[in-house]
């Protein structure tokens, strides 16, 4: 059994659900995510046989950065992280990652990036798989004409994220497949 350390960060009136294991971060529950259900309910759901502590202090460094993260300042995100995915998944997690705060890449560019040009589909769900958002900054990818398309948080919350890192070239939302 693996013991799983939980905390909450709450901004305005979203709480966003922190998840992390000895190895490191493994998720960060978005705010519709846990809006019905408790932070380990939903965890729990994927992993039954863990072991769920509550804990602050655990993830104290990663509250912080999203205190400074959401009050303006560019993230230092603290710790390791713990992702399990395919090959092609965690390629895509990782070219995210290197995504500068206040810039957006497309699905197209990400898929050129990684040796595969013509997965920009592909790329989209493992963009959509992303186990930590913020902290692998899928909120950062659009559509290849620029606009907001498919964020797990909701096209608004991502909207929302690129406006708070200075993004001004913001065009009008994509499909609203994602819209809660």
């Amino acid at each position: 059994m693996d013991t799983v350390y939980w905390s909450e960060y709450r901004h305005q009136e979203m709480t966003f659900g922190l998840v992390s294991t000895d190895r490191g971060l493994s998720e960060v529950l978005l705010p519709h995510q846990n809006q019905k259900e408790s932070i380990p309910e939903v965890y729990l759901r994927g992993h039954p046989h863990a072991v769920m502590i509550y804990s602050e202090t655990a993830l104290s460094p990663l509250l912080r950065e999203l205190d400074r993260y959401f009050h303006g300042a560019v993230p230092e995100w603290p710790g390791s992280l713990d992702l399990t995915g395919t090959a092609f998944q965690l390629a895509v997690w990782n070219r995210v990652k290197e995504i500068s705060y206040g810039k957006t890449v497309t699905y197209g560019e990400i898929a050129v990036d990684i040796g595969h040009p013509r997965a920009a589909r592909a790329v989209g769900k493992a963009v959509g798989d992303n186990p930590i958002p913020l902290v692998i900054p899928c909120h950062r990818v659009v559509g290849s004409n620029g606009t907001l398309t498919g964020f797990a948080g909701g096209l608004h919350l991502k909207e929302y994220l690129l406006r708070l890192e200075g993004v001004e070239t913001i065009k009008p939302l994509g499909h609203a497949r994602f819209a809660f």
